[in-house]
């Protein structure tokens, strides 16, 4: 039970729901989700814990706060892929002179 609770967790924090339009929602199967977030992430605040999810959403939201870091972030990937592509077009060129 308490494995699907956290699974359910995880996958609402993901989307980026709104806990608190959730507990709102008229369907209780919604609302209850809503409460059920609410209280987690109560939890988690109360004892300055982090799950996998909040730091995905809080890096989400400092890279949409901040979009000098996103851009410096996304030049870094961009690099570092093309660093990697060019690496290995050179070993598949070095194994074949090699033979």
């Amino acid at each position: 039970m308490s494995a699907q609770v956290c699974s359910y967790v995880n996958m609402l924090s993901e989307e980026l729901v709104s806990a608190d339009d959730m507990s709102e929602d008229p369907n209780p199967q919604i609302s209850t989700l809503g409460k059920l977030l609410i209280m987690y992430q109560r939890i988690l605040e109360a004892n300055n814990y982090m799950d996998f999810s909040s730091i995905q959403v809080e890096t989400y939201n400092l890279l949409v706060s901040h979009p000098e870091i996103l851009n410096e972030l996304q030049n870094k990937i961009i690099t570092a892929t093309t660093s990697k592509k060019k690496s290995i077009k050179w070993r598949k060129r070095k194994k074949w002179t090699n033979r």
